[in-house]
């Protein structure tokens, strides 16, 4: 059920800030919270995220994933 799905992404969004808090180097953190911040259409704070993750790692695929993220964001809105 809806309900259920929005407490685990709250709840993932806990233990990825927790993960931030720790190592805020890390952009699969940011990219994984920009994730969830976009299944819950909070969509300023994915994009905040998804940029983070572009600025703080210049792997190709985490890149490119949270560039995805960002345009599917612009597109909506």
């Amino acid at each position: 059920n809806l309900s259920n799905l929005k407490g685990r992404i709250n709840e993932a969004i806990k233990c990825l800030n927790k993960a931030i808090e720790l190592d805020s180097q890390e952009a699969v953190y940011y990219y994984g919270r920009g994730c969830c911040y976009y299944e819950l259409k909070e969509y300023n704070k994915a994009i905040e995220d998804f940029n983070r993750a572009i600025e703080l790692d210049s792997d190709y695929a985490i890149v490119s994933m949270a560039e995805a993220g960002v345009t599917s964001i612009k597109t909506i809105q």
